[in-house]
């Protein structure tokens, strides 16, 4: 259970509060604030994988196998890791990095259609 909500907690501050963070930063060598943003929404949220992915799986040992020592633990981490890191960049691409860019887009435009600023001309 602490290896799931830990691992949740360090997700969403990875898909959701990092890449406005880091995006004007990655904006330097991206050309524009934009693709900046972009960059990091999309490599965030795989480059957590390296670090949950062990998380994850030393839960799922605690949990199937509790009579293992820490030598045993780790060496199931090691036996597939890379593969696990693999299978998980691929689940994770579409919601957590594509997904948040399409949904932050469409909320902007679909927003600035139905609730145009005072302050603006209408589109």
């Amino acid at each position: 259970v602490v290896s799931t909500q830990s691992t949740w907690g360090i997700s969403m501050a990875f898909f959701f509060s990092l890449p406005p963070i880091v995006g004007p930063k990655v904006a330097k060598y991206t050309g524009s604030e934009r693709s900046g943003y972009y960059a990091a929404q999309i490599c965030l949220p795989l480059i957590l994988q390296t670090v949950t992915t062990p998380i994850h799986l030393l839960g799922y040992d605690f949990y199937n196998n509790p009579q293992n020592t820490p030598a045993q633990r780790i060496a199931f981490m090691k036996k597939d890791y890379f593969s696990n890191v693999g299978a998980r960049v691929f689940r994770m691409a579409p919601p957590w990095s594509f997904g948040t860019i399409m949904n932050k887009e469409l909320r902007s435009y679909f927003g600035a259609m139905w609730a145009p600023s005072p302050f603006e001309e209408p589109i």
